[in-house]
């Protein structure tokens, strides 16, 4: 959660999120108990005090990026504030976006290039004959997050090769792409295998092994943004019902 560090700025509609998620407690003495062990502050006797003003005046007294970790910590993984919470962010100028539960950073090269939500793009189209696509690509999402950059990457060029095999009805993503895309559009297809070759010659991606990890974030958020574009591609593509591309 370092990350949460770079922003001083907590939207008002996350102040409303987290007090969503705390009214989610069954019970009166949830949100207070919760806080009490999070917090590591004593619980009051709600003979004593008022519960909800209790509760309020501890979130008040949170810093910035204890209300990031809270939010996050109270949604486990879930993504159901994603879009609501990234609009905000995005809103306030945050360098933020919550993915899965979970606040990424913004990578703001890809932001000036209009693909900063490719690693979300995938998952609308991956259905029907392409779910087994889809099973790859949550992998690969929730490896990034968690920060295991080698798997990550694994996940993604096994989903791009899924798309491409599936689309081609092919044995491998080479036959795959040299099906697809013939003449000038040639090259295409070899981009895409080069981005499969690469998972397959880094050390510990695709074949394992006991060479120490030299990847870095933002080389693995590149490789994985990279095949979910291709993955979009091959999709539209043969949703379209235009493949295979040739000249």
């Amino acid at each position: 959660m370092e990350h949460v560090a770079w922003s001083k700025k907590v939207p008002e509609q996350l102040h409303w999120v987290l007090q969503e998620l705390l009214g989610e407690f069954d019970e009166a003495r949830g949100p207070i108990d919760m806080l009490s062990r999070y917090l590591k502050v004593p619980a009051p006797n709600l003979y004593d005090v008022n519960g909800p003003q209790w509760v309020h005046e501890q979130l008040a007294r949170l810093a910035p990026q204890r209300v990031y970790e809270l939010v996050e910590h109270l949604e486990r993984g879930r993504s159901h504030h994603d879009e609501l919470v990234s609009k905000s962010l995005a809103e306030e100028g945050v360098p933020l976006r919550m993915l899965a539960g979970s606040f990424v950073p913004v990578d703001q090269a890809a932001t000036e290039l209009d693909v900063d939500d490719s690693l979300s793009q995938p998952d609308s189209l991956l259905h029907g004959r392409f779910s087994p696509t889809k099973q790859q690509w949550d992998v690969s999402r929730r490896e990034l997050l968690a920060g295991h950059h080698e798997s990550a990457v694994a996940a993604a060029v096994n989903a791009l090769e899924s798309a491409v095999r599936i689309a081609a009805d092919a044995k491998s993503i080479s036959e795959g792409a040299r099906t697809l895309f013939k003449g000038h559009r040639a090259p295409l297809g070899a981009a895409l295998s080069q981005l499969h070759n690469y998972g397959s010659a880094m050390p510990n991606v695709r074949h394992g092994g006991q060479v120490a990890s030299t990847m870095t974030r933002t080389e693995a958020t590149a490789v994985c943004r990279a095949a979910a574009v291709f993955i979009v591609m091959v999709v539209n593509l043969d949703n379209e019902g235009v493949l295979p591309l040739t000249s």
